[in-house]
């Protein structure tokens, strides 16, 4: 009986020490300082939208240089108002590019670049109406670089009344530097160099003729790249243009292949003009090697110039 009165007191003691400082006042006091408020208000999350340039883009360029590259966008759920696109040029020259955005969509200027108008430091790309915010993911835009600079641009999602509130935004910078995008170099089953170089074979026979492209300033990626060669024939003290009939090559990278190189060779002037690569031209995004076999077939001096181009923009691409 004593036992379990001393347990009995003992849960009225714990449960009283645990109600009294619950209970328990704050100490009085005179006031010695000055009162701060602070107010909160506590909302509900809201799901915002984005929009952000994709990897395509090159963000160290070269000027003269033109980059197609593509645009993603994504709405919060649930939204259902019309918006516009707005690019804004943070920093750099703005007359120092140019850019072009690409009509989809299957209207009659589906597949048409149209050059986007900047007042001021801002442009806007969509009908005046608007359109409807959607999931995209490759919208697509072209830059030429007319100028070197350090560019940074800001691409906003605009809504509400008049496309005043921006709902979605991302920046994205450019370093465009001065010189050429692309380093070649050549042998004759020897060290690549960039210097000219000589050498004797006879009528009939091949050698193996190796380029070498780098890309050079940082330049991640060129779009367009072509490779030209100029051919022509010592005539007397002058030069003219070789002859198709004079050469052909005969394999490229060791495949009988020639990936057609052979039917692009035109008089142009006083040379005899080819290219290797679609006619497009190809994205340029590391260092390339081509090899190829040539026959000679008329005895004579010639002299070969090889380089590379950037095919100018096309009004329309290819969907």
């Amino acid at each position: 009986m004593r036992k379990r009165f001393l347990v009995v007191l003992a849960l009225a003691l714990v449960f009283s020490l645990v109600f009294s400082s619950v209970v328990m006042a704050a100490p009085e006091g005179n006031k010695i300082s000055n009162e701060l408020e602070l107010n909160v208000t506590v909302e509900e999350e809201v799901e915002m939208g984005t929009i952000k340039v994709n990897d395509d883009l090159a963000t160290i360029s070269v000027e003269g240089l033109w980059d197609v590259f593509s645009v993603s966008t994504q709405p919060p759920e649930g939204y259902n108002g019309n918006v516009k696109g707005k690019v804004e040029v943070v920093n750099g020259n703005i007359s120092g590019f140019k850019l072009e955005f690409l009509e989809q969509g299957g209207g009659p200027n589906h597949g048409k670049f149209f050059e986007m108008t900047f007042e001021g430091d801002v442009a806007y790309f969509g009908p005046a109406e608007g359109f409807p915010w959607q999931v995209v993911d490759d919208s697509i835009f072209r830059v030429t670089w007319l100028a070197a600079d350090n560019y940074e641009f800001k691409l906003s999602i605009m809504g509400g009344e008049g496309f005043g509130t921006e709902l979605a935004s991302g920046t994205v910078t450019v370093n465009v530097a001065e010189g050429n995008a692309v380093a070649l170099t050549h042998s004759i089953n020897g060290e690549l160099t960039s210097e000219s170089i000589s050498t004797t074979v006879n009528e009939g026979k091949t050698m193996d003729y190796k380029v070498a492209a780098q890309l050079v300033g940082g330049a991640s990626h060129v779009d367009g790249t072509l490779y030209i060669c100029d051919v022509q024939k010592k005539d007397g003290d002058n030069w003219t243009a070789a002859s198709s009939d004079d050469f052909k090559i005969i394999k490229v990278d060791s495949d009988d292949n020639t990936q057609g190189i052979n039917e692009t060779f035109t008089q142009e002037g006083n040379v005899l003009r080819g290219y290797w690569g679609p006619s497009a031209g190809f994205t340029l995004d590391g260092a390339r090697d081509t090899t190829m076999t040539i026959e000679f077939n008329n005895a004579g001096t010639y002299k070969v110039e090889v380089y590379a181009i950037q095919v100018a923009p096309a009004a329309e691409a290819d969907l």
